[in-house]
């Protein structure tokens, strides 16, 4: 066994303990020791010697440091993002997010071309409906204002009535006392 291949598999041994990714995690370690990628150290690992820093790498994992942390970078969507302790990783239910967000958003310049038309055919139809029911409202005050004035003048001529009625029965009282009060005015009447 090459010596690569051997040290993997002992770090995976070392980190199944304290990794639900363990395999992956000295993968990753032992290509950022390398300084080459994953996929060149799987399909051809290089024959020499394990670099000295993947162990220390390995001891900060066992710890339960971050791999991104360790590495200082870690692979998102389809790019790769510099990462630190000051900085949140990303998840890869992150990326199965991003990819739903793409999917449900992803529309032809014609489905747009035909939302935006819908929205304004949409939006003229609610300004018509407005400007109708402002005519009407408009028209209804015009008839509310002409009822509101018969009815001002059908009290005005009640209370000139209940007022002539009032003067005349005023006028027969008085006529009433004043000939009670002087018989020979009735006589001569």
């Amino acid at each position: 066994m090459k010596p690569i291949a051997r040290a993997l598999a002992d770090a995976a041994r070392q980190l199944d303990r304290t990794s639900d990714t363990a395999r992956l995690d000295s993968e990753l370690l032992m290509a950022e020791a390398l300084h080459i990628d994953r996929d060149k150290l799987i399909l051809s690992p290089p024959d020499r010697k394990v670099p000295e820093r993947f162990w220390a790498m390995v001891e900060r994992r066992q710890a339960g440091e971050p791999v991104a942390y360790i590495t200082g970078k870690r692979a998102f969507w389809n790019i790769e993002l510099e990462v630190g302790p000051g900085a949140l990783v990303p998840r890869p239910d992150s990326e199965t997010l991003i990819a739903a967000a793409v999917e449900h958003f992803k529309k032809s310049s014609a489905d747009w071309a035909a939302e935006a038309e819908r929205q304004r055919q949409e939006a003229q139809r609610q300004r018509e409906e407005a400007e109708r029911q402002r005519e009407h409202n408009r028209v209804a005050s015009e008839e509310h204002k002409k009822v509101a004035g018969d009815w001002a003048e059908e009290a005005q001529r009640q209370r000139e009535e209940a007022q002539r009625q009032r003067e005349k029965a005023q006028w027969l009282e008085e006529e009433l006392a004043r000939r009670t009060a002087d018989p020979r005015q009735e006589r001569s009447a």
